[in-house]
C-alpha cells in the first residue's frame, strides 16, 4: 500500500515537472529561436521527450523502493537518476518563483539562475539520499 502511494505521488509530481518545463523551454526557446515555428517545433519535441521523463521517474521511485525495502542491491544509477530529477525540480521551483515575482528581461541572468538551481538541488538530492539509503 506504501509502494503504490508513493508511486502515484511520484506520477502526479512528474506531470506537474513536465507542465511547467513545457513552459521553461518554451520561455528560453522564444529568446534563441528565430521564428513562431521554431518556437512550436521545441514544443513538440519536448511534449514527445515528456513520457520519457515520466517512466523513467517513475522506474527510478520504484528502484528506490525496493533499496529501501533490501529486496535490491545499492546503486548509484538510481541515485544519480534521483538527483537529475532533483536539479529539474529545481529549475521548476526558481521559474515559479521567478514567474511570481517580477518580470526579467534579461536572459542570460535567467539562465544562469536555473543552470545555478538545478546545480544545487541535484547537488543536495543526490548527497541526501546517498546518506538515506545507504543508512537504511
Amino acid at each position: 500500500m506504501k509502494r503504490s502511494i508513493v508511486i502515484l505521488l511520484t506520477i502526479l509530481a512528474l506531470l506537474f515537472l513536465c507542465y511547467r518545463l513545457l513552459w521553461v523551454f518554451l520561455d528560453i526557446s522564444t529568446f534563441y529561436m528565430e521564428s513562431d515555428s521554431d518556437v512550436n517545433t521545441v514544443g513538440k519535441r519536448f511534449l514527445l521527450l515528456s513520457p520519457l521523463i515520466i517512466f523513467v521517474g517513475i522506474w527510478s521511485t520504484y528502484r528506490a523502493l525496493r533499496i529501501l525495502d533490501g529486496t535490491l542491491k545499492y546503486s548509484y544509477s538510481v541515485i544519480l537518476l534521483l538527483s537529475l530529477y532533483g536539479g529539474l525540480f529545481g529549475i521548476v521551483f526558481i521559474d515559479l518563483l521567478l514567474h511570481a515575482s517580477f518580470n526579467i528581461e534579461n536572459y542570460m541572468f535567467i539562465n544562469t539562475i536555473y543552470v545555478v538551481s538545478f546545480i544545487m538541488l541535484a547537488w543536495i538530492t543526490f548527497y541526501g539520499l546517498k546518506k538515506y539509503l545507504v543508512k537504511n
